[in-house]
């Protein structure tokens, strides 16, 4: 009798262990823009679709993402100009060259310009505010303002964590995080071992 309760118990375990591993990686995935927020946003709201006809959209809840071109800081607000693409399933703007075109998100307060920085990616929903003139070299463009209410800088992932180790990591026949042999290869090319 005593073995069963030693297996109900190891079982228990087991299973507390695995839904708490499973808890983690799921809240891994979780959307940057809360669920109240994204049920109200306007479906029909493309970026196309809102610069041909601004006012059917303003005051309706938008959720726009893209790479930064520039953040400017006022008194009161801070603007940053995105160049927009398209976001997947968990929020996150694509790496393709395709977009169709620039807004501007507005945040009351002040933003660090050297962390919303050139070639971030950005995450945004709130209220579309209309439109603002604005230039892209020579060419007087039109940018949708939108009103921030939840606001996501994705990490930058284009510098390697670990100094000079290409990212991500290719550990071949005896690197690894734990080997003795050393941290890791770079990801194509002469192994590394110190």
């Amino acid at each position: 009798m005593s073995f069963l309760r030693k297996k109900t118990r190891v079982f228990k375990k087991s299973a507390l262990i695995l839904c708490l591993v499973l808890f983690a990686v799921m809240a891994g995935c979780a959307h940057p823009i809360s669920e109240e927020l994204r049920k109200s946003i306007d479906p029909n709201a493309s970026l196309p679709v809102i610069k041909q006809n601004p006012n059917q959209f303003t005051d309706k809840n938008v959720m726009f993402g893209g790479v930064i071109v520039a953040t400017r800081n006022f008194p009161d607000k801070t603007e940053i100009e995105v160049i927009q693409k398209s976001l997947d399933s968990f929020g996150y703007p694509s790496r393709g060259d395709e977009s169709e075109g620039r807004f501007v998100f507005v945040k009351q307060g002040f933003l660090e310009p050297e962390i919303y920085s050139k070639g971030r990616y950005i995450t945004g929903a709130g209220k579309l505010a209309g439109t603002q003139s604005g230039k892209i070299d020579n060419r007087e463009i039109q940018f949708p303002v939108i009103e921030v209410a939840e606001l996501r800088l994705w990490e930058d992932y284009s510098k390697a964590p670990y100094g000079n180790y290409s990212y991500p990591y290719y550990y071949g026949p005896f690197g690894g995080p734990f080997s003795p042999y050393g941290r890791s290869f770079r990801r194509f090319g002469y192994p590394y071992w110190w």
